[in-house]
């Protein structure tokens, strides 16, 4: 098989890829941890991740000063990078959107 049909060019045709749907907890931490022997550091850590609350949109997000923080800090580090590079877009061509996903590590 010759090597360009290996590897096809750029195409709009490709399929694009869909949106898992949101998961659910199978297992809970719970059912597996006991708090009675985590020293305090570890419980203070542990018990403050329930009281976290995971914004499901940018706007929700801007709206609280940690995670408008962690979104600053996303895209400095991208553009430290040069991850990317501002251009011009073509003519008849359409720009393709993005998605912001938070979580917590």
């Amino acid at each position: 098989m010759p090597p360009s049909s290996c590897n096809p060019g750029p195409s709009d045709d490709l399929p694009i890829a869909l949106c898992k749907g949101k998961r659910k907890c199978t297992y809970l931490v719970s059912s597996f941890v006991s708090y009675h022997q985590l020293s305090p550091p570890t419980y203070a850590f542990i018990t403050s991740l329930d009281s976290t609350s995971i914004p499901n949109t940018v706007h929700e997000a801007l709206s609280h000063p940690g995670w408008q923080n962690a979104m600053i800090e996303e895209m400095t580090a991208l553009d430290d990078n040069d991850t990317w590079d501002l251009v011009s877009r073509p003519a008849g061509k359409k720009a393709i959107g993005c998605k912001w996903c938070f979580l917590l590590r």
